[in-house]
């Protein structure tokens, strides 16, 4: 069958109603001209999804010579009648002319309500030739259940309901029609009223007929439990890498099961027996989704997070999706979700030359034989993107009715020219877009760069922040703190200090004790000069607020603190130097006893010092 293109598939395509009606015209002058020798309907009732009806109408045209004259034109159109109460459920419509597609097929509604379609005939048909021309029709609500609501249990039945001959202003002189069911359908009944009519397999056969049998019916009422799903609106959202290896998809579908409505109600309990058996009725378990064969990264979401219950299946061709909802579809439900996927760039974006690229992308990709009642496509070009064009797959022939906007995303500085595509009532076929835009490298870098700019700029503002001590009052209301913990970190070099001289009594190494005395006199050099900053920055707190009573009595305290210290230091350094030249070799015991007397003075002095150093630091604290 073939496939209509994007132009096509716009409804109702653009009509050029003034002309066709001058074609109409024309031709019912000339009807009488053309004859249908043969004319084969096949209505095709399987869909497994909509209620669709595809139907192929080939009809063999034969243009008699009129031997009295011989200036007959050669016929260029041909008027293909849709009945008028089938012409709003028309979707689709295609045809060829021996072999060769119709492109332009304007059309228009006669005074009747039919829909009349101008089928440019590429040679036309000279009198005497004979033209084979094949019209592809889908038709979007042909079949209704009947009954209309079912119990869980029972099976789905179909209506279809049309005319055994066709609507034509040519004459006919054979009809033969086709009616193929479901796969292991069996009708419940169908029209007999004209016979030859009959079943074999899942295929009803009418005919032939020598006549035009207008106004016999043809009703076949027939098993069909998994039919009735429709799309009310596909969002999809395609995304292009600024480099090209790779796309990404997202898809948010609406379905709707407009099937026989179930009645009373859902058992699951009977369900979950059913589905042990395979005998689920008219209730849709799973939505089988066919994806590109490089997808990966798959995931699937509903309104309530993400669904489990779903399995992806790869094949060298396509990748299949398996989604099955948390609850069965049964007819006049509706469930909606997300999905979307990774897939490799190389499959759909081809390097045309000159920083130009060319995207094809599909209309529809997803639930094959479920009509999309609303479709909107957005496909998000990299940021830099130019002279975009869009185009139809197939023909070539360039579309009109798309806009753009702006989207942004991440480190986007300009943002990402998106091109937005709507459609209606479109089938699962082959129809496709193809973007081409221009892209050079200097755009292609443009969001790196940005992103390079931004972490130089978050690195150099930290830097910035680190480097400066933000706390509140931190030079001045915490300067005192400061003094105390600068005093109690210089208790610690008194600890060590005493733990080397204990060492020194008792293992008389002189080397390692005046290594000791050395690193304590460097200690306690720059925990002096420490406190003498801090403070330093408590007198400028005080000076800041004259008169303040607690600034400026932290202020004597600090100062007095420091020269404690200082002395404090001073007394248990010399204490130490004392001890080691006592204990130099040599001297007499004249000298150690001297010694020992002048260190017991100074530890007397650094006791003294270190009880008035204590009661100071006790005072700044409370002050």
């Amino acid at each position: 069958m073939c496939v209509p293109t994007y132009a096509a598939r716009r409804a109702g395509a653009p009509m050029i109603a003034t002309l066709l009606l001058v074609l109409v015209a024309a031709a019912h002058f000339v009807a009488g001209a053309l004859v249908h020798t043969r004319v084969v309907r096949a209505i095709d009732l399987s869909s497994q999804g909509s209620r669709v009806v595809r139907e192929r109408v080939t009809l063999t045209l034969h243009y008699p010579r009129n031997e009295s004259r011989t200036d007959e034109p050669a016929m260029g159109n041909y008027m293909f009648t849709v009945p008028a109460e089938r012409a709003p459920r028309l979707i689709g419509l295609s045809a060829t002319v021996d072999g060769k597609d119709v492109v332009d097929s304007p059309r228009a509604v006669d005074p009747s309500n039919k829909l009349v379609v101008a089928l440019r005939l590429p040679t036309g048909i000279k009198p005497g030739e004979t033209a084979e021309i094949a019209v592809d029709t889908v038709f979007l609500g042909d079949v209704t259940p009947r009954p209309r609501e079912i119990k869980q249990t029972d099976t789905q039945k179909m209506w279809f309901e049309s005319d055994l001959g066709i609507d034509s202003r040519y004459p006919v002189e054979n009809v033969q029609v086709t009616v193929k069911l479901p796969t292991y359908s069996r009708p419940e009944s169908f029209s007999q009223t004209l016979q030859p009519a009959i079943y074999s397999g899942n295929t009803v056969k009418y005919g032939p007929y020598a006549t035009n049998p207008v106004g016999e019916p043809l009703i076949v009422h027939y098993d069909a439990p998994r039919t009735g799903l429709v799309c009310n609106s596909w969002h999809r959202a395609i995304w292009v890498r600024s480099f090209g290896k790779s796309i990404e998809v997202e898809e948010n579908v609406h379905v709707t099961h407009n099937g026989a409505r179930l009645s009373p109600h859902f058992n699951r309990q009977q369900y979950m027996h059913q589905s042990q058996y395979g005998q689920v009725g008219n209730l849709i378990p799973e939505l089988a989704l066919t994806l590109p064969a490089s997808a990966s990264e798959v995931y699937f979401r509903d309104e309530i997070g993400n669904v489990s219950t779903s399995n992806l299946h790869a094949t060298r061709r396509a990748t299949m999706l398996q989604l099955r909802p948390r609850f069965p579809l049964a007819g006049g439900w509706t469930y909606n979700w997300v999905h979307g996927y990774a897939a490799r760039g190389a499959d759909f974006l081809k390097e045309l030359g000159n920083a130009r690229y060319a995207l094809t992308v599909p209309l529809v990709q997803g639930l094959p034989g479920v009509v999309v009642e609303d479709l909107h496509m957005d496909i998000v070009l990299p940021e830099g993107a130019t002279d975009i064009t869009v185009v139809d797959a197939a023909s070539g022939e360039p579309i009109t009715d798309w806009t753009t906007k702006t989207t942004k995303y991440y480190f986007d500085t300009t943002g990402r020219p998106t091109v937005v595509l709507r459609n209606t009532m479109l089938l699962d076929t082959n129809a496709a877009v193809r973007v081409t835009y221009t892209l050079t490298w200097v755009h292609k870098l443009q969001k790196p760069a940005a992103a390079i700019a931004f972490l130089a700029v978050v690195g150099a503002i930290v830097s910035i922040f680190a480097s400066l001590d933000l706390r509140i009052g931190a030079r001045r209301g915490n300067a005192a703190s400061r003094v105390v913990d600068l005093c109690l970190e210089r208790e610690r070099i008194y600890a060590r200090l005493a733990r080397a001289h204990l060492s020194f009594t008792t293992t008389q190494e002189r080397a390692v004790f005046e290594q000791a005395v050395d690193r304590a006199v460097t200690a306690f050099d720059s925990t002096l000069k420490a406190m003498q900053r801090a403070a330093a920055d408590v007198q400028a707190a005080a000076d800041a607020v004259p008169g303040a009573p607690r600034e400026t009595t932290q202020a004597e305290l600090a100062h007095r603190i420091v020269k404690l210290a200082d002395a404090r230091a001073s007394a248990v350094l010399e204490g130490m130097r004392v001890v080691l030249k006592a204990s130099a070799p040599g001297a007499d015991a004249k000298a150690v006893g001297a010694a020992r007397t002048k260190v017991g003075e100074l530890k007397r002095v650094e006791e003294q010092l270190h009880d008035e150093i204590r009661i100071a630091v006790l005072r700044m604290q409370k002050a």
